[in-house]
């Protein structure tokens, strides 16, 4: 059985949980800077914003946020200023109110 395997390429999945009174700015702000910053970027491909299924969350509106990367060109796009930049100001606009957690997988198959 032939095995497609790709090498070097990333998949990042952030995954959010915003709190529910600030989840209409939140998102419209992220949309319009982090999701666009990501998607004109010359690295990134694939991007996805997904609304998790599930029940009602007390906590918050869970989101996730995909996209695929090159391993070689990742530490050069995390260390973008205008990347810090964005994340900079949306966990200082959205200090205490939303959450993030990073997984980086390797891709296998494509």
């Amino acid at each position: 059985m032939k095995k497609d395997y790709y090498k070097g390429l990333l998949l990042i999945n952030e995954t959010f949980i915003v709190d529910h009174s600030i989840f209409e700015e939140w998102i419209s702000f992220f949309r319009n800077s982090y999701v666009r910053f990501l998607k004109e970027s010359p690295y990134v491909r694939d991007v996805v914003l997904s609304k998790v299924q599930g029940g009602y969350n007390p906590d918050g509106e869970n989101y996730a946020l995909q996209f695929k990367i090159n391993e070689k060109d990742f530490p050069e796009f995390k260390n973008n200023e205008k990347f810090k930049e964005i994340r900079k100001i949306i966990n200082e606009k959205f200090k205490n109110q939303y959450a993030s957690f990073e997984t980086i997988l390797e891709v296998e198959m494509e």
